[in-house]
């Protein structure tokens, strides 16, 4: 009986003593998840805002999945300068290394005046049904007209309150027509700002001579860059 009782004892303390470590196991602390700031940099919007003196509508624009939005951003109170940038890195706001690390997408520039009068002359909007023209047919809505000089020509043509052109080399005119179309066909289903007056200069060429004008108010919004559709998809993020 001895040994029963000796061997039932060693059972007990071996079964207290498994329970003991299971408890202490348990009672080790969790470590905290805790979350990287780099997981939110890519959401820049307000990043963005905390830089700015002034009220501006801005533009969200989308990259690349995998990839994140970069900028930079200065504000005198007077002109902001927003430059966005895709990168497969994610940056903070203003990061030096982003201008040569990142890919360029658009620059955007606005300054507030005194009067919507001086906004309204920069814009240079224009009513193309009143300049003439050969008209070209773009879709079943809108007619453009073609006028060439100097070796350029340009197509041009007016939705709403904007006043858009294509500039192409007169020895291939059908090069704007065909960038002209796609435009067009792009903003029957994404939505410009509704400007008091807009202008958009596209060169079928290529090039950093594309650009995207428009006017809030007393404010003047300038944007650019070197690629016309990557500029169109900024300037109709601002409505998003």
């Amino acid at each position: 009986m001895k040994k029963v009782y000796a061997c039932i004892g060693v059972a007990t303390l071996l079964l207290l003593s498994a329970c003991n470590e299971a408890a202490e196991v348990e009672e080790e602390p969790v470590a905290e998840a805790v979350t990287s700031p780099q997981e939110d940099i890519h959401d820049q919007r307000e990043h963005i805002k905390s830089q700015l003196q002034q009220d501006i509508l801005l533009p969200n624009p989308t990259v690349t999945k995998g990839n994140y939005l970069a900028t930079t951003v200065s504000d005198n109170g007077h002109t902001a300068q927003i430059t966005y940038y895709e990168s497969g890195t994610p940056y903070v706001v203003n990061d030096d290394a982003i201008p040569a690390e990142a890919k360029l997408l658009a620059r955007l520039e606005v300054t507030s005046f005194a009067s919507e009068a001086e906004v309204t002359e920069l814009v240079g909007h224009q009513d193309y049904t009143q300049a003439g023209g050969q008209p070209v047919q773009l879709n079943k809505a809108i007619t453009a007209y073609q006028d060439a000089g100097a070796g350029s020509v340009f197509t041009s043509w007016n939705e709403g309150n904007w006043a858009m052109t294509v500039r192409a080399l007169t020895a291939n005119p059908e090069k704007g027509v065909a960038l002209a179309k796609e435009i067009v066909d792009y903003l029957d289903t994404h939505l410009l700002p509704p400007p008091v007056v807009g202008s958009l200069h596209a060169d079928a060429e290529g090039g950093d001579n594309q650009v995207i004008t428009w006017q809030m108010d007393h404010q003047l919004y300038h944007l650019e860059g070197n690629d016309i559709m990557t500029l169109l998809a900024v300037a109709t993020s601002a409505n998003q």
